[in-house]
């Protein structure tokens, strides 16, 4: 996995310190790779947290509420994502790995 993807994934780790955050997964057609990237999400993060959807414009910003939207295309890629919410759970993550 590369170092990116990592980052990726404990950034998606410390969305699920908040409750209330939404995590939407958009991508353009089934693969084994979009299959892996959902796997991961739902291991770590509460299945009710997230909404996943086969789009054919699977990045293009439709979730405006949402804490967190990732989409598969070609490759990984963040839409969107709400920097307030997502700083204040490094800092929750960063007090818990203390």
């Amino acid at each position: 996995m590369k170092l990116h993807s990592k980052l990726l994934l404990i950034l998606i780790i410390s969305v699920s310190c908040q409750a209330r955050a939404i995590v939407v997964f958009t991508y353009s057609k089934k693969s084994k790779a979009a299959d892996f990237i959902l796997a991961e999400l739902r291991k770590n993060i509460p299945t009710s947290l997230i909404t996943s959807k086969e789009r054919d414009n699977a990045c293009r910003d439709d979730y405006k509420q949402s804490i967190l939207h990732l989409c598969f295309e070609s490759e990984l890629k963040v839409v969107r994502s709400n920097p307030e919410v997502l700083k204040k759970s490094f800092v929750v993550l960063k007090k818990k790995t203390l």
